[in-house]
């Protein structure tokens, strides 16, 4: 029962508005996001006997319930005890609308499996007829009283199976009422997907439409335009080239002045300047041939003095050699005989002395005679740049 009232006051907030169901204000996206299942929170199974309403403090078993049957006189049930407000619930409007809900429905039953039920029962030649639907505000109404009724009759003590199953009967009813409203809940949601995916159509159509003039209006154009490119191209290309070739030609006689000018110069400066250029030449050469002679002369007379000193050292070397094995043979020479060896040996490095200083002196005259050959190179050049002063 507490289910029951629960389904009640979530399905009557929804009629809470006083504009009508076609007209609501929920965006598309939160239109798709709603469960439609009304039913999901009823009993799924029927229960065969009737339950016993207590009060809230006290939950009663079945041998409670079987105890009050014994021991409690049952009720008498009259027709004044049915019709009583405290324990029915007016059915005058129920009625009303159990015929409206009944044809709803059927109608929404085949809308479940096509959507399109209207040209679907024209083929089979069924006829639809349309009964009067009536507002929200009185559905609203309606399902108010009904949540009230159910409210007044859940104080009261439900103790015989005859108010049990008039309470069944009642709640058979509010399901086929729920489920009515739930059909008309998912066509409001199936309407509102079909606007939304027109609109969405309507706007890809106008997109792709403009998309598709401005391609055409592009190829048009350019259809117009490629031929009148392409020349224009080829013009400015062929300009490129010939201004690049009169560029080139024109730097080619410029230059050629500035050669021939360069070269009757060079002719001219040549001409003019020969002899002193020979001139010159010929001290160059003479004066690198005195420098050659002279480092000639210079390594020369190094590997002589180096012959000079090996030889002095090679002799000293084997004249020790020599005065050792002479000095062994003296010892068996008498004193004179030694005397006049020793003589001798002083004679002959004298001479040897002499010789050298011939030598040195003969080197001192050709150092001397390099020395005035320079002297006299530089005197010429002195001579010589004097007389091109002169010239000049």
């Amino acid at each position: 029962m507490a289910q029951l009232m629960q389904i009640i006051d979530k399905r009557t907030a929804k009629f809470s508005s006083k504009e009508p169901l076609c007209k609501v204000n929920a965006s598309t996206k939160d239109l798709r996001n709603v469960k439609l299942d009304p039913l999901a929170r009823l009993m799924a199974k029927k229960s065969e006997n009737p339950p016993q309403m207590h009060s809230s403090a006290n939950i009663t078993i079945k041998s409670k319930i079987r105890k009050v049957k014994t021991y409690k006189k049952p009720e008498n049930i009259n027709k004044s005890s049915v019709i009583d407000p405290r324990r029915s619930i007016n059915t005058t409007e129920l009625k009303e609308m159990m015929s409206v809900y009944e044809g709803d429905i059927d109608v929404y039953t085949t809308l479940d499996h096509n959507w399109n039920h209207k040209e679907h029962l024209e083929q089979n030649d069924h006829v639809i007829i349309e009964k009067p639907s009536k507002t929200d505000s009185e559905i609203f109404g309606y399902w108010k009283r009904l949540k009230e009724d159910l409210e007044r009759v859940k104080k009261t003590r439900i103790l015989d199976n005859y108010h049990w199953w008039i309470y069944k009967m009642w709640r058979k009813v509010l399901k086929n009422g729920i489920n009515a409203l739930g059909f008309k809940w998912k066509k409001i949601v199936y309407s509102a997907k079909k606007i939304q995916s027109l609109l969405r159509m309507v706007i890809a159509k106008k997109k792709y439409m403009k998309q598709k003039k401005s391609c055409v209006f592009i190829q048009n154009y350019w259809k117009k335009t490629y031929t009148q490119r392409t020349k224009f191209l080829k013009i400015k290309f062929l300009a490129k080239y010939l201004s690049k070739y009169t560029k080139q030609r024109f730097h080619i006689k410029t230059s050629a002045a500035i050669k021939i000018q360069k070269n009757f110069r060079m002719f001219w400066i040549n001409k003019k300047y020969k002899q002193l250029i020979k001139d010159r030449m010929q001290l160059f050469k003479h004066r690198k041939m005195l420098e050659k002679q002279t480092q000639l002369v210079r390594e020369r007379n190094s590997r002589k003095n180096a012959v000079r000193i090996i030889e002095k050292f090679w002799l000293d070397y084997k004249e020790k050699l020599r005065m050792r094995n002479i000095r062994k043979y003296l010892f068996t020479l008498p004193y004179e005989c030694r005397m006049l060896y020793l003589k001798f040996k002083q004679v002959k490095q004298d001479a040897d002395n002499l010789k050298n200083d011939v030598d040195q002196m003969i080197a001192k005259k050709l150092m001397k005679q390099t020395e005035v050959d320079e002297q006299i190179s530089e005197s010429m050049k002195k001579f010589n740049k004097k007389k091109t002063r002169a010239k000049e």
